[in-house]
């Protein structure tokens, strides 16, 4: 009766390890996904909103929210952040946001964020023209990118006028 007993315990404390640990089988590491997608472009003073989604957290502990570059992060919780761009920056730069997992530290995501430099034009005038003389002037600009394509937004450049295709970082020309 004793060695039943024994047996009867025996089987009990399997079933019940078998009920505690069931579903334990296969991969549970824990895995933080970021949105938006690496990558994202702003211009300075714009906010972006970053959520992360942590599987496999099964208490749901959420991350931390670390900044390396420009900007600040505000109103962070578990699983969102919201990163400020720089209201003034001269050159484009980056900025990359990492969440770590507050269950298993050595488990982060990172977000890369290129803050846009703002093209400020610095020439405040320009010299007058004569009519009938070829007119040639460089309108200088700041913050842009290391080669574009300068063009109107609105309006025309006057008759005869156009500008050169081939603009560096600091000029284009007239």
């Amino acid at each position: 009766m004793k060695k039943l007993r024994a047996l009867w315990l025996v089987a009990l404390g399997i079933l019940v390890c078998a009920l505690v640990f069931a579903g334990c089988s296969g991969s549970h590491t824990i895995a933080i996904t970021l949105a938006p997608a690496s990558g994202t472009a702003v211009n300075p003073g714009q906010t972006v909103t970053i959520t992360a989604t942590v599987a496999n957290d099964k208490n749901n502990q959420g991350v931390t929210w670390t900044l390396s570059g420009p900007g600040s992060l505000s109103s962070d919780t578990p699983t969102t952040v919201v990163y400020t761009a720089p209201t003034s920056v001269s050159l484009t730069t980056t900025a990359t946001i990492t969440a770590t997992s507050v269950a298993n530290t050595t488990i982060t995501a990172t977000e890369s964020i290129t803050v846009n430099a703002v093209l400020t034009i610095t020439t405040t005038s320009l010299s007058d023209g004569t009519l009938g003389v070829p007119y040639s002037a460089f309108v200088n600009a700041a913050g842009a990118p290391a080669t574009f394509t300068p063009a109107l937004i609105s309006g025309s450049l006057p008759a005869g006028l156009t500008f050169l295709t081939t603009s560096t970082s600091t000029s284009a020309q007239i």
